[in-house]
């Protein structure tokens, strides 16, 4: 396995900088403040980043602070992690809720849909698949009075309208 030579590495990059901005002059201390600071960020990709600020920013002397966020915008394009996760995390529950939204609304269409349906049923067929639904699920029965369409929640009667399909499709 081939390992890296850091230094050699550090000094492409020192040449990279001084042949982008050649007007900028930069102490022993600054550099070894900026080699502390990128000295062991992925080579490449520093320089990468390096091209981007000087493509971005028209000044001669690089910032720090625009090398470290160009850095991170390479980083994310190379490894597709997010550049801001929380912003990411926040758009994708707003899909979830406008799909859990969507999902609600549409069941509830179906619920009063059904509800509907069973209401316009001849009233001794409608007792008649309430009273079989019963007799299957009888956890069902104390609040849903089979003669009372009235006292029926729009979920029974979903479970009736749905029960008398699949009585319907087993007698076929």
């Amino acid at each position: 396995m081939n390992q890296i030579d850091m230094n050699s590495e550090w000094d492409n990059t020192l040449r990279l900088l001084a042949g982008l901005f050649p007007r900028w002059t930069v102490t022993e201390e600054q550099l070894s403040a900026w080699k502390l600071e990128f000295g062991m960020f992925n080579p490449i990709w520093l320089r990468e980043a390096i091209h981007l600020v000087y493509s971005r920013y028209s000044s001669d002397n690089p910032r720090p602070k625009w090398i470290q966020q160009a850095f991170k915008e390479i980083r994310a394009k190379h490894t597709g992690i997010e550049l801001n996760p929380s912003i990411s995390a926040s758009q994708s529950y707003e899909k979830m809720r406008q799909i859990s939204d969507h999902d609600i609304a549409e069941a509830e269409a179906d619920q009063e849909r059904m509800h509907q349906n069973v209401k316009s049923w001849d009233n001794d067929q409608r007792i008649q698949y309430a009273e079989s639904f019963k007799k299957r699920f009888p956890a069902l029965k104390s609040r849903n009075k089979s003669e009372d369409f009235s006292t029926w929640s729009k979920t029974f009667a979903g479970f009736v309208y749905s029960f008398r399909k699949i009585e319907k499709e087993l007698r076929k």
